[in-house]
């Protein structure tokens, strides 16, 4: 039996290729088998019908697991195969919607990660690091780094809260609007709220300031306000009394 041919470009001519300029980026946080099954995979039946626009993917890593997520899909030019079956079909789409991958630890947080206009996320549980009362566990000790080093010009995001915060500052530098950020979990991301407020009280003490404003003054400073106007898209099953403790 001959050898299995790999998953590349070069080995499938007849793909339609992908916009040069992909000016509409959804950066997704979490590349599992949820994500390319379902989102990257309706994406893909999208941008088979109308590529115009120029939406594509940017994979995103975080964790030292996601370091072969993308080694794996960059040897495949991020194609991956998908089998859809049932009692009377078994089809196969080779599935093309991701079109590179950042595994932020090696890669740092690069210009077309900035410039995502959408931040979505499958994380898990784990990754919202929230204690059993539904608070940002600032206890944990990637949550500490990334509050602790935040404003370094080196500032390499350990966490999902981190990266957003981070992209939201760097679209507010520049003069345009935050991403819209989407959880595809069951955690409503105001969580990253408090994170930013942390950041934001830490930069007044360190300025002689009073840490202890209140949220009218707090909101006046530019981070505090930022991250209050970050879009929020699809946050399943959020609590609203759990973010109102939360914004408190």
């Amino acid at each position: 039996m001959a050898a299995p041919l790999p998953l590349s470009r070069a080995n499938f001519p007849k793909l339609s290729p992908l916009p040069e300029a992909n000016s509409n980026i959804i950066a997704h946080v979490g590349v599992g088998g949820f994500h390319r099954s379902h989102q990257a995979f309706v994406l893909n039946s999208l941008i088979s019908l109308d590529s115009s626009e120029g939406w594509s993917i940017l994979g995103v890593g975080l964790m030292a697991g996601d370091k072969k997520m993308r080694d794996v899909l960059r040897s495949q030019d991020y194609l991956y195969s998908v089998n859809l079956r049932s009692a009377s079909t078994n089809t196969a789409t080779v599935v093309q919607s991701i079109s590179d991958f950042v595994y932020v630890p090696e890669d740092g947080v690069t210009d077309k990660l900035l410039s995502a206009k959408i931040v979505s996320l499958t994380i898990t549980e784990r990754g919202y690091y929230l204690t059993p009362s539904g608070f940002l566990d600032t206890s944990n000790d990637l949550i500490s780094s990334d509050l602790s080093s935040f404003s370094s010009s080196t500032f390499a995001p350990k966490t999902a809260h981190g990266l957003i915060c981070k992209l939201a500052l760097a679209h507010k530098s520049s003069g345009c609007a935050p991403p819209t950020v989407m959880s595809c979990d069951k955690y409503a991301i105001r969580c990253s709220t408090p994170f930013a407020a942390r950041v934001q009280r830490a930069r007044s003490a360190k300025r002689g300031e009073d840490s202890a404003l209140k949220e009218r003054e707090v909101s006046c400073l530019a981070f505090r306000e930022l991250a209050l106007q970050i879009p929020i898209g699809a946050t399943c099953m959020g609590k609203p009394q759990r973010e109102k403790k939360q914004r408190q």
